[in-house]
This record gives C-alpha cells, structure tokens and sequence, in this order.
C-alpha cells in the first residue's frame, strides 16, 4: 500500500499512530547505531573480513 496513492484515507485520527511510530523508529534507530559503534570500536572488524573472505571462498568453489 503506498501511502501517496491512497492519501485521501487518512486522518487526523492516524496522526498520533504516525508520531508514535516515528519517535520509536528513531529512539530505536539511535540505540542501534550507539550500541554497534561501541561493538565495532571493542571487537573491530577483523573477525567480519575472515568470515566475508571464507564466504566467497565457500561461493566461488560451489559456483565455479
């Protein structure tokens, strides 16, 4: 459903399901991006390139 298409349904009764969800979408969103930056400050990225390298390892000899 997109929401330009169907814009003459809604409501100021729906104002406060959208205010709603946007603040929780954003408190979420900036105690997702605080927590990761700490996480890859602590444990950096090393350990995620061996895993990406092994994968297309995995790939490229099922594949080719």
């Amino acid at each position: 459903m997109s929401l330009a298409k169907n814009w003459e349904f809604f409501t100021l009764d729906y104002l406060p399901y959208f205010i709603a969800g946007f603040i929780a979408a954003f408190v979420f969103a900036l105690i997702s991006i605080r927590f990761f930056l700490k996480l890859i400050n602590r444990i950096k990225l090393v350990p995620f390139a061996v895993y990406r390298i092994v994968l297309a390892a995995i790939i490229y000899i099922v594949y080719f």
